[in-house]
């Protein structure tokens, strides 16, 4: 069985609602983890989650910056970010969504043909597919983030749905793109996204659910994040004009959410909808 036959799926909507009780496991988790203490700007948290084989570490770091919103509307008391950290010291800059789009291009001008296989896995995050229910001791240092000076350290028992990306896929597109974002790795890249989407997940949720008292369905976030992705990636293959994929934008308000009519043609069969 070759990488592409390993990483293709199936979804229908019950596949749809196992992915949202895992999110909501995950929200669960991000939102209850400890902030007394902590503030924005003052005293931040670095939360080690992964190291990869490259010496590189993981972290999400928080309370960020949509904490303290002035707005009570806005305020979103669990937002975090992603922070990256080499084996040689160099932090990645912090992603916009932009960043990563502009590396998908860049993917693309290198070799289109693996286009197909990051949609795949794009699509299989976006429903935590590649994701084990684990709880683990992690280390965390708190931080006065204007200087980098770390003031305490310590470890916290966590329980979420953690990614786990196929490693054969992996080592399959690293042979033409082993860093992306800089001088990290291509997994690297990709688990920091992933950290990225649970964080939307984390904001919309307490959007809809705490501030307007509205259920909330999981499409506005990782759902709609990773599926803008893979719109993205059908555009660059042809399959969307530029008019096209604008309109999808600008009809979505910022986010251009791949529909399961167009998850087969973006990923060259590699996902279908049954």
């Amino acid at each position: 069985m070759n990488v592409r036959d390993r990483i293709s799926f199936e979804f229908d909507n019950h596949d749809k609602k196992l992915a949202l009780d895992k999110q909501l496991v995950n929200v669960k988790a991000f939102s209850e983890l400890d902030k007394a203490g902590l503030e924005h700007g003052v005293k931040e948290r670095r939360l080690l989650l992964y190291t990869t084989e490259f010496g590189e570490k993981i972290y999400i770091q928080y309370p960020d910056k949509e904490t303290k919103n002035t707005n009570d509307l806005k305020i979103r008391p669990w937002d975090f970010r992603p922070k990256v950290l080499n084996s040689n010291g160099e932090w990645m800059k912090d992603q916009s969504f932009k960043d990563i789009w502009d590396e998908i291009d860049k993917l693309n001008e290198l070799d289109d043909s693996y286009l197909s296989l990051i949609a795949t896995l794009f699509l299989r995050c976006s429903m935590l597919l590649d994701t084990k229910l684990v709880e683990e001791e992690y280390y965390y240092e708190d931080i006065n983030p204007e200087t980098d000076v770390i003031l305490e350290k310590g470890k916290i028992t966590f329980k979420w749905y953690k990614l786990t990306l196929n490693e054969e896929c992996l080592q399959y597109i690293s042979k033409k793109v082993p860093q992306m974002g800089g001088n990290f790795s291509t997994k690297s890249y990709l688990i920091m996204n992933d950290l990225l989407c649970q964080n939307e997940d984390c904001k919309y949720y307490y959007r809809d659910k705490i501030v307007k008292n509205e259920e909330w369905k999981g499409k506005i976030g990782r759902h709609n994040t990773y599926r803008t992705h893979a719109s993205i990636i059908n555009y660059l293959e042809g399959h969307l004009s530029f008019s096209q994929i604008m309109d999808m934008f600008q009809r979505g308000m910022g986010v251009a959410p791949l529909p399961d009519s167009k998850v087969e043609e973006a990923t060259e069969g590699l996902v279908k909808k049954k």
